[in-house]
């Protein structure tokens, strides 16, 4: 009996160390094929692909693989929803199913992603209120892109009492997370003097650093400044 043992605990322990490796590279490749370049947590190294550049052919085999080794990891769900969204019926059909169970598994790009859906009824019924629950559970999170969405609902009041101080405290910590759109709406509080005390030179400052970040918006909203301002 012992001499079997030590064969036997050998092969499971190459068997485990197999699978692991094999569920790795399909995690590996998922990324590489299908992980949002704006997603705070895709694993150091991946640059993301912007979804209308994957290759669903490839993305879309890797993602599953991958998600078959680890059935409850979110990421990997919203990588594989970013893959299918680009197919027929059926695979955008999954990609929803995907996305959703990845927003309520608590994956910030997700929880924004899905609440962005739901805004607009892309898939799901309409429902402003459910939206902004998402945007801010994902904001909470410390996903910029829904920072700047809740900044967007509260100044404008859509769905949401108008809060303009609030929705200027939102862009701010956009900003200061390096998101360029967040930039350019506090560059554009400060010269509309909307829920923050007017200040041009505050405004050109957040443009700038926004043209910086590699926004063209920012370098048209400091055009039009300078254009309608020039002394002030």
């Amino acid at each position: 009996m012992k001499s079997n043992l030590a064969p036997l605990a050998t092969a499971i322990v190459l068997t485990g160390l197999l699978a692991a490796g094999s569920a790795s590279a399909a995690a590996t490749d998922c990324d590489r094929l299908a992980a949002a370049p704006n997603d705070p947590e895709r694993p150091a190294g991946v640059a993301g692909v912007a979804i209308v550049a994957i290759d669903m052919e490839k993305a879309v085999p890797a993602c599953r693989a991958a998600l078959a080794a680890t059935p409850d990891d979110p990421r990997i769900k919203y990588q594989l929803a970013r893959a299918l969204s680009l197919g027929n019926e059926a695979a955008v059909k999954e990609s929803n199913t995907l996305l959703r169970q990845s927003a309520e598994a608590g994956y910030p790009s997700a929880m924004y992603y899905f609440g962005f859906m739901v805004e607009y009824g892309f898939g799901f019924p309409r429902d402003e209120a459910a939206a902004i629950e998402w945007y801010r559970k994902a904001a909470a999170a410390e996903f910029p892109r829904a920072m700047v969405a809740m900044g967007k609902v509260l100044l404008a009041g859509k769905g949401i009492t108008a809060d303009p101080p609030a929705a200027v405290e939102w862009f701010r910590r956009g900003a200061d997370a390096g998101d360029p759109e967040a930039m350019v709406l506090l560059g554009g509080a400060y010269e509309e003097g909307d829920g923050v005390e007017r200040n041009m030179d505050t405004a050109r400052s957040w443009y700038r650093n926004a043209i910086s970040a590699g926004s063209s918006a920012g370098q048209v909203a400091l055009d039009r400044l300078e254009r309608l301002h020039p002394s002030e």
